[in-house]
């Protein structure tokens, strides 16, 4: 990253377009730099909302944005700067971006989940990115998680998954409670000052989202599920308390879950003895002191858990369970062994 800059879309309520404001945005960014559009191989647009990433505009906003539907985001750019434009959802692109050089990077089978105003998805499978007819595929915050129930969403359906997970729904749930609670900053930071009413309603939050996504496992076995979006920067209120509920999660899924800035590698497994072998292993490993002395770049979180804190998402720490394991068994057993 060269250069950077941020401007407000919402600064009058969305009375003016999000497209008017990023088209002068970017105008006045390039003069700031000195940069000439010719200079310049292209535009790579992350835009929010259900975009027909085919045809470069706005399908649909689920009710969320004013004056957004229809804008021909890609005709505009091209039309104003003389370059090339590709326009994508931008959950899809934040997930598109770690697995090229992100937490992500190696893995073929990805979730990418966003927490904001509402909740974007962006599914990895195959190593390529589900996209739908039209490029609308992905769209999580609309899985209906309470349909027959549910609260009443934006999109017109009842029960969707982001009316109960995204950060919209945290805030709608505490300014009844409190008129100062306006919004996510102001919640976390009554939470990290203890107030025990927003830390039970955080408790709730996380239980929506873990369950949503324990859901996801079931329909699209991912190795790794990533967690976006501002709020995620909160590893002790949000980020390990849904690493918490890792118990909701079907013993289908083999891989691991990566929040925010933080991750927490799981090993699933249904076989009892299995386990207790595992367990006896880590035993051998020792506490976590002298695990941390014997492999410093592993990280150890309980029992069936294990994480690395370099990036390797848990290879060292496996590895070393794996050659404390094998010591209990005859070589036939190892080659076969499911743990191998």
């Amino acid at each position: 990253v060269l250069s950077k800059t941020e401007q407000s879309v919402c600064f009058d309520n969305y009375e003016t377009p999000i497209l008017t404001t990023v088209l002068s945005a970017a105008e006045q960014f390039l003069k700031e730099q000195a940069v000439e559009p010719q200079g310049l191989a292209g535009i790579g647009v992350s835009a929010t909302g259900q975009i027909d990433s085919r045809k470069g505009i706005v399908a649909g906003t689920c009710g969320n944005l004013p004056n957004y539907i229809g804008a021909p985001i890609k005709a505009e750019l091209e039309k104003t700067f003389g370059l090339p434009v590709t326009v994508a959802n931008d959950a899809n692109c934040m997930t598109l971006g770690e697995v090229w050089v992100g937490g992500a990077k190696g893995y073929t089978d990805v979730i990418g989940v966003t927490l904001g105003t509402g909740v974007g998805g962006g599914i990895l499978t195959g190593g390529r990115l589900l996209e739908g007819a039209r490029g609308l595929g992905g769209e999580l915050g609309h899985f209906r998680t309470h349909a027959l129930d549910g609260v009443l969403c934006t999109c017109g359906a009842s029960g969707c998954w982001e009316r109960y997970a995204a950060t919209t729904a945290l805030v709608r749930g505490a300014q009844p409670r409190n008129p100062k609670w306006k919004d996510g900053r102001a919640i976390f930071e009554s939470a990290h000052a203890g107030d025990p009413t927003i830390l039970a309603l955080l408790d709730d939050w996380t239980d929506e989202i873990a369950q949503g996504l324990a859901g996801m496992v079931h329909i699209f076995n991912p190795q790794l599920i990533l967690i976006g979006g501002g709020v995620s920067a909160q590893q002790k209120l949000l980020i390990e308390p849904i690493a918490a509920h890792k118990d909701s999660l079907p013993k289908v899924y083999e891989g691991e879950l990566m929040l925010g800035g933080g991750h927490v590698a799981g090993w699933a497994v249904e076989d009892p003895a299995l386990i207790a072998q595992i367990e006896n292993a880590l035993t051998v490993l020792g506490s976590q002191e002298e695990f941390d002395k014997k492999y410093p770049d592993a990280t150890r979180r309980d029992p069936l858990t294990l994480a690395v804190g370099d990036g390797n998402h848990s290879l060292a720490t496996a590895k070393a369970c794996w050659e404390e394991l094998k010591k209990t068994l005859t070589p036939e057993q190892a080659e076969n062994h499911p743990a191998r």
